[in-house]
């Protein structure tokens, strides 16, 4: 949608109702996301992409370069939210994310 509104709509019922049949489906719209032009839809793209994190690390594992492009997003609050599923990441693998510190 072309409303930035439902977009985040969208993505707030995807952190709630998201399984794991779902994910392959809508995690490439949801990674597009992390690119959009209003900071509020980066930022819940980046709470999606955190709990599909939460449910299959492999595959956001796969775009962890990408994870890392948006800690340096212009919006305080996009960086804000990255930092928790970095930091989940960090957790899970310290030495790959050495080079943040």
């Amino acid at each position: 949608s072309a409303n930035h509104l439902e977009v985040c709509a969208a993505l707030t019922s995807v952190c709630r109702l998201v399984n794991l049949e779902m994910i392959p489906a809508i995690s490439p719209l949801v990674f597009k996301l992390l690119g959009h032009h209003q900071e509020v839809v980066r930022k819940k793209a980046v709470v999606a992409v955190h709990r599909f994190y939460k449910l299959v690390p492999e595959m956001v594992m796969d775009k962890k370069e990408l994870i890392r492009k948006i800690l340096c997003d212009p919006d305080p609050s996009v960086m804000g939210a990255s930092l928790h599923i970095l930091f989940e990441i960090a957790k899970s693998q310290p030495a790959g994310c050495k080079d943040l510190v």
